[in-house]
């Protein structure tokens, strides 16, 4: 009886780790929610990186959020793209782009500057897995990215004001 109830145990941990749960190590998703407030509650399943990216702008609050889970369904790239057109085309095959329309997916929404998407993939043949995202502000340009980090290179408030922002983030 006591090792039906382990096998069980097992299976069940086995399970909520196989869907990102308190073990996953990878990167598995990444959104990027705004509001009026810097209080916005996090999604179940998903961390914040605790860094407004309109900080200073005098505009919504807007984070970015990832969940971790398994290497198997990990982001293997991201990319951002500044543009001039609101309607983003699709930026390279394989790549998603973060949010649900073109309003909630311009990090400069409402701001004067280029038009900010995020995109990321999942294609093994991108790179390794993501481990970690972060995202690092200077007010000259003079950015230190930890050892270990790539930069993403696309300053996330390009034409908009504020500090010099990048994503940054780790691989496996």
């Amino acid at each position: 009886m006591g090792q039906d109830i382990t096998d069980i145990i097992m299976r069940e941990t086995q399970s909520v780790i196989s869907k990102g749960g308190f073990n996953g190590q990878y990167i598995t998703d990444i959104i990027i929610i705004r509001g009026t407030s810097s209080n916005i509650p996090v999604p179940e399943e998903y961390q914040k990186v605790d860094l407004d990216i309109n900080q200073g702008r005098g505009h919504d609050f807007v984070y970015l959020y990832y969940r971790k889970g398994d290497r198997c369904d990990a982001v293997r790239d991201i990319k951002v793209f500044a543009s001039d057109n609101k309607y983003p085309l699709p930026f390279q095959v394989g790549y998603k782009i973060i949010g649900e329309n073109a309003d909630s997916i311009d990090l400069n929404k409402g701001l004067e500057g280029k038009f900010i998407y995020v995109y990321y993939s999942k294609n093994p043949n991108d790179g390794g897995p993501i481990t970690d995202i972060s995202i690092v502000k200077s007010s000259n340009g003079q950015l230190r990215i930890p050892i270990g980090y790539t930069r993403v290179d696309q300053d996330l408030h390009e034409g908009a004001g504020g500090d010099y922002m990048y994503i940054i983030f780790k691989r496996e």
